[in-house]
């Protein structure tokens, strides 16, 4: 064998072991590509998961203080029959009028309460809807709930008013 021969030879043997490397840096390149979008599939379902969490969170904070509020509205229309009972300068109209704005607020309540269990009942099919509509939603809830919130104090308030008035007519 001639010089020359090993040298093809030797050159034969590393191009194939640089193809063999090749292949085997394909391979992992593959491999590596496919775990990498397992991983992105399974963040993607987990950011969605915690997308809706965030949601119905905030759905299921909304619904509790609307039935609260709703309550407190619905002891406040009581409220103001009992201080038109006690007070004779407190006339019929004002009290048909305070119990009707009290009625109005227990009423909306109600609804806010509904829509947002509502919500939270529908969350299944919250997985397949748009990252947008749900990160919508959970904006919404949150301003419903700082709305709620202020319904709930005005009506505390207003509650109190009424508590005091009929306590001064004992």
């Amino acid at each position: 064998m001639t010089t020359a021969h090993i040298f093809t030879l030797v050159a034969v043997v590393l191009c194939f072991l640089g193809v063999l490397a090749c292949a085997l840096l394909a391979y992992m390149a593959y491999r590596a590509a496919g775990t990498a979008r397992a991983d992105q599939r399974a963040t993607a379902d987990m950011l969605r998961d915690m997308e809706v969490r965030v949601a119905v969170a905030a759905a299921s904070a909304v619904q509790t203080e609307a039935a609260h509020a709703q309550r407190l509205a619905a002891e406040l229309s009581r409220a103001y029959g009992l201080l038109g009972l006690f007070s004779s300068s407190f006339g019929d109209i004002d009290m048909q009028e305070s119990q009707k704005m009290a009625d109005s607020k227990a009423d909306l309540a109600g609804e806010i309460a509904t829509q947002a269990q509502e919500f939270v009942n529908s969350r299944s099919d919250l997985y397949v809807a748009p990252h947008q509509d749900i990160d919508r939603a959970a904006a919404n809830f949150q301003k419903a709930l700082n709305e709620v919130r202020a319904l709930r104090e005005d009506v505390e308030r207003e509650q109190a008013d009424v508590e005091r008035q009929r306590l001064a007519f004992k």
